[in-house]
């Protein structure tokens, strides 16, 4: 097995409910006529036009008005089948620097068998892209793609591998990078289940194929060996597939910008991100809320009370014992360890763009990908070289709300 190849079932469990309800109704009115009672006139006949208006019937024993108000009529629509089942919402994202555009194929098995349809779907295309998806691409939530009941057998493709969108049928020489099994379920007990958000994340550094050795990227001077292993835990930077339970992204608060961070740069220290109004001037970071995050791991949602627009992003590599991982006042802005991004947020062009903002704005949710390679020209020990990041790459992705316009609209500068 390469080191592109693996196999991997996880572990979630999340659930909620959606509640929906539809009512139709109709109202009918009738009229009411009336008949003429007058005794015959006895005197000489009238050949002219006779009158055939209503005659007075005096004052009705009883008002009906119109017929009687029968209120709404019975809904004749189709019986009320409950509220629709919660979908599963599953988003893709490639955060592997040195990996080629994918393709992921999905196929369809019943409940625990390990037998999977041999007309797989190719799911990049289900995603809008039909090229692959590029790394640093991120595709929004969809929720048609996986029902409950069923488990779903993805494979992973360098996108020049395959010709067209049909993917190969299943074989354990099928040249697929990496195969995952997810088992959707409606109670919880799933990979993936009914009600819930994921992020199913392509992360690490792939092998030379012709070696199958990883870049000399890593240590202090990320000039060394990197440790090749899937455990982020343990500081392995491998080609992996990493399954995120995330946050329902309606869920939004008008008074704050709410905002987390997936670490997905292999070759980075843990990092802090703070915000620096001022930028390079005399005033000290502030604390977004946010946590320091590792490799491969995400933080939870920060409530930050402002929208963050203009200014730096203050980015603090975790080394050194005076580095303190819960605060930024304690991190020195003109310290050597210090990475400004400014504001707004250079965009990546190569990613899905719909999405990306380069600010943060109150009443939104946010998702801060961090990806790239970082530059082994900086020294984090000594802070030579390291005035900004590079080919380390901070991708501010909007999770709330309707789409945004393209990077130029939004006021995104390019990388």
């Amino acid at each position: 097995m390469g080191a592109w190849q693996g196999e991997r079932v996880m572990e979630q469990s999340f659930r909620n409910r959606l509640v929906f309800g539809l009512c139709i109704g109709a109202l009918s009115l009738a009229a009411c006529g009336d008949d003429d009672d007058t005794p015959a006139d006895t005197g000489p006949v009238d050949m002219g036009r006779t009158d055939m208006g209503p005659r007075d019937m005096g004052p009705p024993d009883e008002d009906m008005g119109a017929d009687e108000d029968m209120g709404t009529e019975e809904d004749a629509g189709p019986p009320d089948m409950g509220p629709p089942p919660a979908a599963i919402n599953v988003r893709v994202a490639h955060l592997v620097a040195n990996g080629p555009n994918i393709k992921v194929c999905m196929s369809v098995g019943a409940p625990d068998s390990g037998m999977f349809a041999d007309i797989p779907m190719e799911l990049t295309s289900a995603l809008g892209r039909s090229d692959g998806l590029p790394y640093r691409g991120i595709a929004y939530y969809n929720g048609a793609l996986f029902e409950a009941g069923r488990d779903y057998q993805l494979r992973l493709f360098a996108s020049d591998t395959l010709t067209s969108t049909t993917c190969p049928a299943t074989a354990a020489d099928d040249g697929s990078l990496y195969t995952l099994v997810l088992r959707a379920r409606g109670d919880g007990s799933g990979d993936i289940n009914t009600g819930s958000y994921y992020t199913l994340a392509a992360t690490g550094l792939a092998a030379d194929p012709a070696t199958g050795m990883l870049p000399n990227v890593c240590g202090l001077l990320l000039n060394g060996p990197c440790m090749a292993g899937t455990d982020r835990t343990m500081g392995q930077v491998s080609f992996d597939v990493q399954l995120f339970v995330d946050t329902d992204p309606n869920e939004v608060d008008p008074d704050n910008v709410l905002v987390s961070v997936m670490g997905g740069s292999p070759n980075a220290p843990p990092i802090k991100i703070c915000f620096d109004p001022d930028g390079p001037g005399d005033m000290a970071p502030v604390s977004l809320g946010l946590e320091a995050v590792r490799f491969g791991a995400v933080t939870a949602f920060a409530e930050v009370p402002m929208d963050v627009s203009a200014g730096t992003l203050a980015i603090f590599p975790m080394i050194g014992a005076d580095m303190d991982p819960s605060s930024c006042t304690t991190l020195a802005p003109t310290g050597p360890r210090y990475v400004p991004l400014p504001l707004p947020v250079p965009a990546a062009t190569e990613a899905m763009l719909e999405r990306i903002d380069c600010t943060f704005t109150r009443g939104n949710r946010y998702t801060i990908f961090t990806a790239g390679i970082a530059d082994n020209d900086c020294n984090m020990m000594t802070g030579e070289n390291c005035t900004e990041p590079t080919d380390s790459t901070v991708i501010p992705y909007r999770v709330s709300g309707e789409e945004a316009d393209t990077p130029e609209q939004d006021g995104c500068p390019e990388m």
